[in-house]
């Protein structure tokens, strides 16, 4: 094989990989995320605090609160596309608070179908938690859930079949979900959302439709003849 053809078929190998590569990022959704999370402590010693000191102080959540001061615990995060969770633990003296958000905005031709799955958590034992999700098409929100201090069963994982939304013309879609807690007793919360785009079919005419289609043409060049 000559040179120029071999450099010919790495120059197509080359485009062809990158192009490969490109089809995946045009694709793929937008996501944006946004965390909160604090901790306060309270003096648990038997001692006074000292002159001036705050009863309640406020602390690293990833540190924990030092002794003389307690308090409880609280974490979270966001997980992937689409999903989040936090918690607070016990005991029950200082306070904490958790939010996590991520929200995710794609675009679907005419004719593409939407469908939404709900995972939710929101339990609460002397605390408040809540979930949130929704979907907005073209600016308009067509569909949002909330579920926020539910006791027993605690931390159980619900399945929520929405439904489905379909794009009357080319759309944009933004989905959203959101895990927020607050208190110093037990609380747990999540929040994770199934996106399905189903494309509109291809205007492909079925096997008989083009066989009537090719004997019509047939006729009309007989004809000519």
């Amino acid at each position: 094989m000559k040179l120029s053809a071999i450099l010919d078929s790495l120059v197509f190998n080359v485009r062809l990989f990158a192009f490969l590569l490109a089809l995946p990022l045009a694709a793929t959704p937008t996501y944006t995320s946004t965390t909160s999370i604090s901790l306060t402590c309270q003096w648990i010693d038997v001692d006074q605090p000292p002159e001036g000191s705050p009863f309640l102080i406020s602390a690293d959540p990833g540190s924990g609160c030092q002794f003389p001061y307690g308090g409880t615990s609280v974490g979270g995060n966001v997980s992937g596309p689409l999903s989040v969770s936090g918690g607070i633990g016990f005991p029950i003296i200082g306070n904490a608070t958790f939010d996590f958000s991520s929200h995710g905005t794609d675009t679907a031709p005419a004719g593409s179908v939407i469908s939404l799955t709900w995972l939710w958590v929101s339990s609460t034992d002397l605390a408040f938690a809540e979930s949130d999700a929704n979907l907005v098409i073209d600016g308009q929100v067509v569909w949002s859930g909330r579920h926020a201090d539910r006791a027993f069963p605690y931390g159980a994982v619900n399945t929520e079949n929405v439904g489905s939304f379909e794009c009357a013309a080319d759309c944009t879609c933004t989905a959203g979900v959101e895990a927020k807690g607050s208190g110093h007793g037990g609380a747990a919360a999540g929040s994770t959302l199934l996106v399905s785009v189903i494309d509109p079919p291809a205007n492909i005419p079925e096997p008989g439709t083009a066989l009537l289609i090719a004997l019509a043409l047939c006729g009309i060049l007989a004809r000519k003849r």
